[in-house]
C-alpha cells in the first residue's frame, strides 16, 4: 500500500500538535500505579498509546476516552498477565521492572509484534542476573518471572534510556531503597522527562539516584500530555524552506523533552522561529547548513538528514550509530533513501556529512514501516510525485500526520483501491464486475435480497468469490443445529459475513478467521473496538453507519474495514417477532411481505422484515457513502446491498463505483448521476462533528 505526496498550493496554516506518545505512555503507567482516578488531557491515540491502554485494561484498569480526555480508574481484578505490547519498545522496556515489583515471582508473558522481537533488552542484563530473574523467549512471546531484591542495580543505558525510565517508575514501589547506577550514551533528556512526570505523581527521585522505596503514586490535579516536539520537525523544516507561516499550537516551551533542543539550535542559527506562549511560529529562513550532534535528538535524525539535502552547503551530524537500534536500522534505511535521491554523503565512524541535491524526478521510496522515516520523506515534497510505500507505519506515533500535511496544502492520494462486494438478488447479478458476491442462505440468514440453497451456493462458488451472509441472531438452543449446518458450508471455497458474536466465535473455531468479515451494524463505533476484533485475525470488520466519515476513516487506519457504503441500514433488531405480537394484541393479521412502518407525524416509511429469526426495522432511507469514495481509500472492502432497491438503480450504482476506481469518472460525475436516480438517499451521521476532533 502506497501514498503519493505532491506540492499543491502550500499555504499558511495552524496545526494542533499531536500529544507526545512517550509522555502519554508514561502518564498512563503512572496513573495505573496510583490506584486512583486520573484524567489525562491527550489527543494522540497512536498504536503505541492504544497498546498501552489495552495492556492496562488487561491489568484491571478501567479506561475510557472522552474526546481529548483519557480517564483512568482503578479496577478490582487483574484480568490477564498475558500482555500484548504490540510493537512498542517504550511500553515493553518500562513495563518489565514495573511488573517485577507489582507481581513478584509471577510469570508475566509479553506478546510482541515481529518488529519488536529483535529490539535490544540487554540494558536489563545486570537486573536479571543479580536477581536471578528467569527470562524465556518463545517465538513472539517473552516470559519473565522473578522479583527485584537487590539494593543496587547497574543499567546499561547506552542503547536506550528507557531501561532507566522503567526502573525509575518501578523502584519507588519496592519495599527497600535502591541505588540506580547507569551511564547514558544519549537520550538522558528522556530520563529528565520521566522524573518530571514522576514528580507530578508525588514520587521523589534523589539527585544521586538512591531511590526511596515504599512511596505512593498520588496524581496532582488534571494531567496534560505535552505536544510532541519529535513530531513537529517535518513542519518546522517545511516552514523554514517554504514561503509560508506555520503556527504549531500546544507546545510547552519549558518542556523537558530532549527533541526541543533542535528548536534552540535553529534559533542559534538565526532561524525565523519564535514562541508565542504555547505556540511556535515558523517562517522561511536562510539556513545554509546544519552542524549538529543528534545524540540527544536521535528520533529527529531522519528528518534532519533529508532536510540537509535541501540546503545550500554540506551539513554534518555527529553520534549517528545509535540509529541502528530503532524501529528499523535507521542509519541503513536513511542512507538507502539518500542513495535513491542521488544525494552525496560521507560516513566517517560516528559522523555523517550530507551534501545538497536537487530532486528533478518522481520518486518511489520505501518507508521500512518506520514512522520517523515517513515523516522525514515528507520534507522532500516538491512539484514531483513522492510515493511512500507502507505508509501506515505512521500510526505508531502520529495518526493525524497526513491530515496535517493536507492542511498545509500538500496533495495526498492513496494507491489502494477498496474491493467491491455486492449483494446478489438473481443470477444476472454475477455479470456485474465485483471482487465478491454476497448471498443469503436458506438458514441463519435473517435478511437478504435472496435466500439461496446449498446447491446454488456450491454451483457459483466454483467460479466466483462467494461470501455467505449469516446475519441471524443465534439463540443458545440453536447452537447445535447451526454447527451441523455450517459444517457443510465450510467445506466449500467460500467466505462468510456474520453479525452475531456467537456465530463469529463458533466459525472462528472451525475455519481460518481470514475467511470471516464481522458486520455487527451499530456495534463498532471507535478504533478501540475495531482493534479488539481485528486481533482475532478476521478479514475485516464493518464499522457502524451511525458515526462520521472521518471517524470511519480513522478506524480503517487501525483495522481492516468493510464499509457498508450503499444500503438500507437496520436501526432495530430483535429476536422477538414484534409484528406477530402486534397482531395478537390487536387481533388482526398482516401479509408479512413488503411491510413498512409509518410514523403518525411524518411521511417516512420504515421497511420491516419478520421471520423465524425475529424482527428488523430499517432506516427509511438509503445510507450512501458513494459520493465520498475519494475519502474512503483506507477501506479494504466496499459493500453495496440491493435489499429494497430496484435492479436498475443497483446496477447503475455498481457501474459508477467501478468506473470511479478505473479512473473513468470523478466524484462530481458520481454526484450528478446519483441525483438522477431519484432515490431517497441521505448521508445519516456522515458529516456530524467527529468524536475525535479537537473542537
Amino acid at each position: 500500500m502506497a501514498i503519493t505526496l505532491r506540492k499543491n498550493q502550500i499555504k499558511d496554516t495552524t496545526i494542533s500538535v499531536t500529544s507526545s506518545k512517550s509522555y502519554t505512555i508514561r502518564l498512563l503507567l503512572c496513573a495505573y500505579l496510583s490506584n486512583q482516578e486520573v484524567v489525562i488531557k491527550n489527543n494522540n491515540y497512536s498504536k503505541d498509546v492504544l497498546a498501552t491502554i489495552n495492556v492496562l485494561k488487561s491489568l484491571g484498569s478501567k479506561i475510557t476516552i472522552n474526546k481529548d480526555n483519557l480517564i483512568v480508574k482503578p479496577g478490582n481484578k487483574v484480568n490477564d498477565l498475558n500482555l500484548y505490547v504490540q510493537e512498542s519498545a517504550t511500553l515493553l522496556r518500562i513495563l518489565i521492572p514495573i511488573m517485577l515489583v507489582k507481581f513478584p515471582n509471577k510469570a508475566v508473558t509479553y506478546i510482541l509484534d515481529d518488529s519488536l522481537i529483535n529490539r535490544p533488552l540487554d540494558g536489563y542484563d545486570d537486573l536479571f542476573k543479580t536477581n536471578d530473574i528467569k527470562v524465556k523467549r518463545n517465538n513472539n512471546k517473552l516470559i519473565i518471572k522473578g522479583k527485584i531484591s537487590t539494593k543496587e542495580i547497574n543499567v546499561d543505558a547506552s542503547k536506550s534510556s528507557q531501561f532507566v525510565s522503567g526502573l525509575l517508575m518501578a523502584l519507588p514501589l519496592s519495599n527497600h531503597d535502591t541505588k540506580l547506577i547507569f551511564e547514558t550514551n544519549g537520550s538522558s533528556s528522556y530520563i529528565d522527562l520521566t522524573i518530571d512526570i514522576l514528580n507530578q505523581f508525588n514520587i521523589e527521585i534523589a539527585n544521586d539516584f538512591i531511590i526511596k522505596g515504599k512511596q505512593k503514586y498520588i496524581a496532582k490535579n488534571k494531567l496534560i500530555s505535552e505536544g510532541d516536539y519529535s513530531s513537529i520537525i517535518p513542519f518546522v523544516c517545511l516552514g523554514l524552506k517554504e514561503d509560508i507561516t506555520i503556527r504549531l499550537n500546544g507546545l510547552n516551551k519549558n518542556s523537558k523533552q530532549g527533541d526541543k533542543k533542535i528548536i534552540d539550535y535553529l534559533l542559534s542559527q538565526c532561524a525565523n522561529i519564535k514562541y508565542d506562549e504555547n505556540s511556535l511560529i515558523i517562517k522561511k529562513s536562510d539556513i545554509s547548513s546544519l552542524n549538529y550532534d543528534i545524540n540527544e535528538c536521535i528520533d529527529l535524525a531522519p528528518s534532519l538528514f533529508l532536510f540537509a539535502t535541501t540546503l545550500k552547503e554540506p551539513s554534518t551530524f555527529y553520534h549517528i550509530n545509535r540509529l541502528i537500534y530503532k524501529e528499523s536500522n535507521r542509519l541503513e534505511a536513511i542512507t538507502k533513501i539518500l542513495d535513491e535521491i542521488a544525494a552525496k554523503y560521507e560516513i566517517n565512524e560516528d559522523n555523517i556529512v550530507i551534501y545538497p541535491c536537487k530532486i528533478n524526478n518522481n520518486l518511489t521510496l520505501k518507508s521500512y514501516n518506520d514512522h520517523r522515516i515517513i515523516m522525514a520523506i515528507s520534507i522532500l515534497v516538491n512539484n514531483h510525485k513522492i510515493i511512500i510505500n507502507d505508509y501506515k507505519g505512521i500510526n505508531k506515533s502520529y495518526p493525524a500526520f497526513y491530515k496535517h500535511l493536507k492542511q498545509l496544502g500538500i496533495a495526498i492520494s492513496y494507491s489502494r483501491k477498496p474491493k467491491l462486494l455486492i449483494n446478489v438478488k438473481n443470477s444476472n447479478d454475477f455479470n456485474i464486475e465485483a471482487f465478491g458476491y454476497v448471498l443469503g442462505y436458506k438458514k441463519f440468514t435473517f435478511f437478504a435480497s435472496k435466500y439461496c440453497s446449498y446447491s446454488f451456493i456450491k454451483k457459483h462458488a466454483q467460479n466466483k468469490n462467494i461470501y455467505v451472509l449469516l446475519n441471524a441472531l443465534l439463540h443458545e438452543s440453536e447452537i447445535n443445529s447451526f454447527k451441523k449446518e455450517i459444517n457443510k458450508l465450510i467445506q466449500l471455497p467460500i467466505n462468510f459475513i456474520v453479525q452475531d458474536i456467537g456465530i463469529l466465535n463458533i466459525l472462528s473455531e472451525l475455519i481460518s478467521p481470514k475467511r470471516i468479515i464481522f458486520m455487527p451494524y451499530t456495534l463498532i463505533c471507535n478504533y478501540l473496538d475495531a482493534q479488539s476484533y481485528a486481533k482475532l485475525g478476521i478479514s475485516a470488520i464493518c464499522p457502524s453507519n451511525e458515526i462520521t466519515i472521518e471517524d470511519t476513516d480513522i478506524i480503517s487506519q487501525y483495522a481492516p474495514v468493510m464499509l457498508n457504503a450503499f444500503s438500507y441500514v437496520p436501526m432495530y433488531q430483535s429476536y422477538r417477532k414484534i409484528v406477530s405480537l402486534f397482531e395478537k394484541y390487536k387481533k388482526i393479521s398482516f401479509n408479512k411481505n413488503h411491510l413498512y412502518l409509518k410514523e403518525e407525524t411524518r411521511n417516512d416509511l420504515y421497511p420491516l422484515i419478520e421471520n423465524q429469526y425475529g424482527s428488523v426495522i430499517f432506516r427509511p432511507y438509503i445510507t450512501s457513502y458513494i459520493k465520498e469514495l475519494n475519502n474512503l481509500s483506507h477501506a479494504k472492502f466496499i459493500y453495496i446491498d440491493q435489499l429494497f432497491i430496484k435492479n436498475k438503480a443497483f446496477n447503475k450504482v455498481c457501474s459508477l463505483v467501478n468506473d470511479y476506481y478505473k479512473n473513468k469518472i470523478n466524484i462530481e460525475i458520481i454526484k450528478r448521476e446519483l441525483d438522477k436516480l431519484n432515490l431517497n438517499i441521505q448521508d445519516g451521521f456522515a458529516y456530524q462533528d467527529s468524536f475525535y476532533l479537537e473542537k
